[in-house]
């Protein structure tokens, strides 16, 4: 800070100038026991002082901009070096990452291992709505040896060399069943809470297979095009038959479906720590840089007091032995507390 002089302190956007009872050493040294105990850093030279506050809030925007290179750097890592995927998989499937997706300017490398994917289940609650979706993984080598294990879940995933896998979705893929011991594989299609299967048949007619999920009952609907709903004609536990007409129906069981979601991001430590910057940046923003700076000078004289103060020359209860203090200050936020602020400074001073 440069040191200024009673008239260039007049000149800040807050001053204050006044007559204090003290001697101008007692004076000095009181605001600047009073401005360290503030935190501020004071310089005295002479009957001159300077004190600055939140001189580190200057860095606020090479901070910020250190946060946004950082974050630039974070981004164009993760693109030429992550990868990122989808994958539909059902018990005792094995699959790879080969299929990952991409940028063209690629330069990273697809793991050398593969998924097994274990037993899948949903978990509801009472009214029959999802909870959750458990999926068993296994990572493997080329030779079957299991690498990694773990049951995942929504928001739990397998993190295995930088890749984490998570469990993205859940469902009923396919109802396996017998006619007449001739077995067979119907593709379930979602409908609200519960899967359909449909096998057409003739003369405009269809067989509709619900189920709700892997441990209930398997129920049978027929259709006609003549009708207007559907009519109920039998339910099938779960490793039962029964017979419709001249055909006798086995139900054996549902085939789940899992859906994983796959990505490797080696840039997101960097775009973490590049967050911390910009939100260090912009905290430091707010902290207000104030500057403050006064000027003590003895009045020796009545005539000195009546050319430096003339409104309060004329009060007799001022010595000449007396200090007038020039205080001032600048800061560009938080202007009408920094002001308050030099107001109390200065009756402090006073007294």
């Amino acid at each position: 800070m440069l040191w200024l002089n009673a008239q260039q302190i007049t000149k800040l956007p807050m001053h204050n100038n006044f007559i204090s009872n003290s001697p101008l050493s007692l004076c000095r040294d009181k605001l600047a026991n009073t401005l360290r105990k503030s935190g501020y850093r004071v310089n005295i030279n002479n009957n001159r002082l300077t004190a600055e506050w939140g001189k580190f809030s200057r860095l606020a925007p090479t901070v910020t901009h250190i946060g946004l290179l950082t974050l630039l750097a974070g981004v164009i890592w993760s693109s030429w070096t992550g990868f990122s995927g989808f994958k539909t998989a059902v018990p005792g499937e094995v699959f790879t990452l080969n299929d990952a997706e991409h940028s063209h300017l690629w330069l990273g490398k697809l793991p050398d291992w593969s998924i097994r994917v274990g037993q899948t289940h949903r978990e509801d609650y009472a009214s029959g709505e999802a909870k959750q979706w458990y999926s068993n993984l296994s990572v493997i080598d080329k030779d079957g040896k299991v690498l990694e294990k773990q049951t995942i879940s929504v928001n739990n995933p397998l993190s295995y060399c930088g890749v984490d896998i998570y469990q993205s979705s859940w469902g009923l893929k396919s109802l396996k069943i017998r006619f007449n011991n001739d077995a067979k594989e119907l593709d379930l299609q979602p409908m609200g809470k519960l899967f359909a299967a449909f096998l057409p048949l003739p003369h405009q007619s269809i067989i509709i297979f619900s189920v709700r999920d892997a441990q209930s009952p398997l129920r049978v609907f027929a259709k006609r095009e003549d009708w207007s709903s559907p009519k109920f004609l039998t339910q099938i536990p779960i490793s039962k038959s029964t017979n419709l007409g001249t055909v006798a129906i086995s139900y054996d069981g549902i085939i789940p479906q899992t859906g994983l979601q796959y990505k490797c991001d080696p840039g997101f430590p960097v775009v973490f720590l590049a967050f911390i910057f910009i939100i260090g940046g912009i905290s430091l923003a707010a902290i207000p840089h104030r500057q403050i700076w006064a000027q003590f000078d003895k009045v020796s004289s009545n005539k000195d007091l009546s050319n430096k103060d003339p409104i309060n020359s004329s009060n007799p209860s001022i010595s000449p032995d007396n200090t007038l203090v020039t205080i001032g200050g600048a800061t560009k936020k938080s202007k009408i507390s920094f002001a308050r602020e030099i107001s109390k400074l200065s009756a402090k001073i006073q007294t």
